[in-house]
């Protein structure tokens, strides 16, 4: 089921969408050895713009746990950062939580399936 946003709520949304991708890009180049590509593939700020869900999506996955564990410890300073970065865009920077979004991830098993039920693998006997 879809989401409704109203117009306040999906122009933060894009807003700490972009402001939060140029922020991992200079994160990956400063404090933080992230060794992955961090993609923020939604935002979703509540109604009344407290707080905010971010899903990343993460490659290479192994690195994904870690890395949210990483930013979710560092959140204030994030948060902070942000404050900075956004200046009089809003009021108050959102309550940060970050999530992995593990949809990729899904339709690549579900192609895999496919693939290998459209060709399923005969037994060696009758391979020949």
């Amino acid at each position: 089921m879809q989401k409704s946003f109203t117009n306040r709520q999906r122009k933060n949304n894009r807003l700490l969408q972009k402001e939060l991708s140029s922020y991992f890009l200079l994160l990956k180049r400063r404090e933080v050895d992230l060794n992955a590509i961090i993609t923020i593939t939604s935002v979703q700020v509540t109604a009344d713009l407290m707080s905010a869900k971010i899903y990343l999506s993460i490659y290479p996955e192994q690195n994904s746990l870690r890395i949210v564990q990483n930013l979710k410890k560092n959140k204030a300073t994030i948060r902070y950062e942000l404050g900075k970065r956004l200046g009089s865009s809003v009021r108050r920077v959102p309550d940060l939580s970050f999530y992995i979004d593990d949809s990729l991830s899904h339709i690549q098993n579900i192609e895999e399936a496919l693939l290998s039920a459209k060709n399923p693998k005969l037994p060696e006997e009758l391979q020949s």
